[in-house]
């Protein structure tokens, strides 16, 4: 499991290079992996919006978008965050939000 400072430089990482970027599509979504939304919810929702600003709350990555919608992310047990080209998801990724 990512400990606090592996989850502090993950959103350190994030805070430099996703302000001002703006979700164009969801392309994948494991709807096992959701909380309090549907994935037609996040399908819908997350196209358009602009990040902000990426913060921290305990093992938490809370990902401030415009219009008051956040994005709330946990590592898990083994859990990964990729900023990607387009070469294609591996086997076993569970999101993809292009930008």
């Amino acid at each position: 499991m990512p400990e606090l400072p592996e989850v502090e430089t993950v959103r350190r990482q994030l805070a430099g290079s996703l302000p001002a970027k703006r979700f164009a599509e969801v392309e994948r979504v494991e709807p096992a992996m959701l909380l309090e939304c549907r994935d037609e919810d996040v399908r819908r929702d997350l196209p358009g919006r602009t990040v902000h600003s990426v913060e921290r709350v305990g093992k938490f990555l809370i990902v401030r978008l415009d219009g008051e919608v956040y994005l709330t992310l946990h590592l898990g047990m083994t859990g990964r965050l990729l900023l990607a080209p387009e070469d294609g998801p591996g086997p076993h990724t569970r999101f993809v939000f292009k930008l």
